[in-house]
């Protein structure tokens, strides 16, 4: 997975648009012979995915990557199939917002502000909402 991650996010760079479409594909094998990029039947990023230009593309970053040119397919698969690839770009990235959002959330509980107007409005407690930014 690291090497489909470093792949999409070199894409990120020169083609963004196909990183984009990439970033909901699961990598169902990634070698220096070839690439299997697994899509939902009928997936509108996997038609995206399909031609021969963005296969192309996709290609010419993973050099860099695995030190090969391999082959690229686009496979559509059961629903299941790509889960067993394990989350795609799209959900890791998902998961570490969320992530970060919890952890900001967490500090901005825990400021000397907020633990001390809980002191004063202490019913307020378990009911208080923070908004965070997350990058």
């Amino acid at each position: 997975m690291h090497a489909w991650q470093q792949i999409v996010g070199r894409l990120r760079e020169s083609k963004p648009a196909l990183a984009a479409v990439l970033e909901h594909g699961a990598p169902l094998s990634v070698t220096r012979e070839r690439i299997v990029i697994g899509f939902p039947e009928g997936s509108f990023f996997g038609q995206q995915a399909q031609p021969e230009e963005a296969r192309n593309d996709i290609a010419e970053e993973a050099r860099e990557v695995v030190g090969g040119k391999p082959a690229i397919e686009v496979r559509y698969t059961s629903e299941a199939e790509p889960r067993a690839a394990g989350p795609t770009v799209a959900e890791l990235e998902a998961q570490r917002r969320e992530t970060s959002r919890k952890q900001r959330e967490e500090e901005a509980m825990k400021h000397p502000l907020v633990v001390g107007a809980l002191e004063v409005f202490p019913e307020g407690a378990g009911h208080v909402k923070v908004n965070v930014d997350v990058e």
